[in-house]
């Protein structure tokens, strides 16, 4: 192939045996990485159109994009779309009432996950989705012993190290335990997604039992964990009741603001409305139940 320019592309973590063997003559190796933060901001400068963007602006995009050029210019455009950011001064800012808990992502980034996802063998992918309900960071028992098919189950430490070597998830210890966390929450938001609703439900149930089993006699640490999961599971007694818990702990640990909000988290999942202004408090307390806790908390 004389006079002909070949280009191989390859994750490096397929570490594939044939590479090391290849002879081929002037071959030149570059190693793609995440891109530098002045290089990410030249891209969404780019994008926008702009000079400069404000550090807002910036950390935002880069906590999500995380080095990858294509989410850079996506996100960008993304919040440009969603008019939630403002030109003046040569410059880019958000918008004064941008609601980053709106933000989503641009179909163009979760088409491209899904895609990598999708190119994954089945074991695979389902072993992600499972992790993704238990968390960005997880312990690899939990996914082995909440998988859904049964007769699969001593193979998810296989399915899960396929799931690192093609660059979704990295080694990491999570409640002393051997586990992994997503390269990207962006990543497990997506496989979160692709998972069925009733699965979620069940898995989250899952989930939330074997915490209860595994970390019954310390389950302080994980009461904000065992509401999200119950909350999710579609259990709001059981949700309100680790809420509860845990607005407790943070009351006798001094946290007094963070107490009322975990308990007022609480009241919600029951359906329940409480009033806020002090002084219509000790009239409402009467007719309404609420929570040990936030009684405590309201008195103080």
């Amino acid at each position: 192939m004389n006079r002909c320019l070949v280009i191989l592309s390859f994750r490096d973590a397929e570490n594939i045996p044939r590479l090391k063997t290849l002879k081929i003559k002037n071959k030149k190796l570059i190693k793609l990485k995440e891109l530098s933060e002045e290089d990410q901001e030249k891209i969404i400068c780019t994008r926008l159109g702009v000079p400069n963007i404000s550090e807002e602006v910036s950390d935002l995009i880069k906590k999500i994009a995380k080095g990858n050029p294509f989410f850079c210019a996506e996100l960008a455009g993304s919040l440009l779309e969603q008019e939630l950011l403002i030109f003046k001064n040569d410059s880019c800012f958000l918008a004064d009432n941008a609601l980053m808990s709106e933000l989503s992502l641009p179909e163009t980034v979760r088409g491209a996950l899904r895609r990598r996802i999708d190119r994954i063998d089945p074991g695979s992918q389902l072993s992600l989705k499972v992790a993704s309900i238990v968390g960005t960071r997880f312990a690899s028992i939990i996914v082995r012993n909440i998988y859904p098919i049964d007769t699969d189950r001593r193979s998810v430490s296989i399915y899960l190290k396929d799931a690192k070597l093609a660059g979704f998830i990295s080694d990491m210890i999570v409640d002393k335990l051997d586990g992994y966390r997503f390269n990207n929450a962006t990543i497990a938001e997506v496989a979160y997604e692709m998972t069925l609703n009733e699965q979620r439900r069940l898995l989250h149930r899952q989930t939330a039992e074997w915490y209860e089993n595994h970390f019954r006699e310390d389950l302080h640490p994980l009461y904000v964990r065992l509401a999200y999961h119950w909350a999710k599971a579609g259990d709001r007694n059981k949700s309100a009741g680790y809420n509860e818990k845990e607005a407790i702990r943070l009351f006798r640990m001094g946290f007094v603001k963070q107490a009322l909000d975990m308990g007022l988290e609480g009241v919600r999942m029951l359906n329940l409305e409480i009033e806020r202004d002090p002084s219509a408090i000790g009239q409402k307390s009467e007719s309404t139940w609420v929570p040990s806790a936030l009684l405590c908390q309201t008195e103080r």
